[in-house]
């Protein structure tokens, strides 16, 4: 014997998606379902925190505070952070983060708890020398 469901036992959510994202960009985000996690785990660690917000793109998530970026967390696992010279001096002279030229900012890649709480703890900065009108206390770059 067979049960049919009828309308009223299948749940339906009508809420927006959390991070909302076009298909094709989460069809790339899923073939590297091994970073997801990472992302994933950043984003509901720092997601409680006033006035953050996601921009999903073509590379990652670009994480900002009232319109300006706090950092871009990649795919891949990468976390950059645009803190100001003195700041990244201090980061890698720390072993925090590593500096990337390239880009002029410091980066971290995550592939271990350690390193996700250490990203928690570099964005927690990030968040904290901004203001509250979105301006940096330390000027970036």
């Amino acid at each position: 014997m067979t049960q049919l469901m009828s309308q009223q036992d299948v749940f339906y959510d009508p809420s927006p998606q959390w991070i909302p994202a076009p298909a094709a960009v989460m069809g790339r985000v899923w073939s590297r379902t091994s970073k997801l996690k990472v992302v994933w785990d950043i984003a509901h660690a720092i997601g409680d925190w006033h006035g953050v917000a996601f921009a999903p793109g073509r590379s990652g998530l670009s994480i900002s505070l009232s319109g300006v970026t706090l950092g871009h967390l990649d795919w891949n696992g990468r976390l950059d952070l645009p803190f100001g010279p003195e700041v990244c001096k201090r980061l890698v002279e720390e072993e925090m983060a590593s500096f990337d030229t390239s880009a002029d900012c410091v980066m971290l890649n995550i592939q271990s708890a350690a390193d996700l709480d250490r990203a928690t703890c570099l964005l927690r900065l990030a968040y904290l020398i901004m203001d509250p009108q979105g301006e940096w206390k330390i000027p970036p770059r």
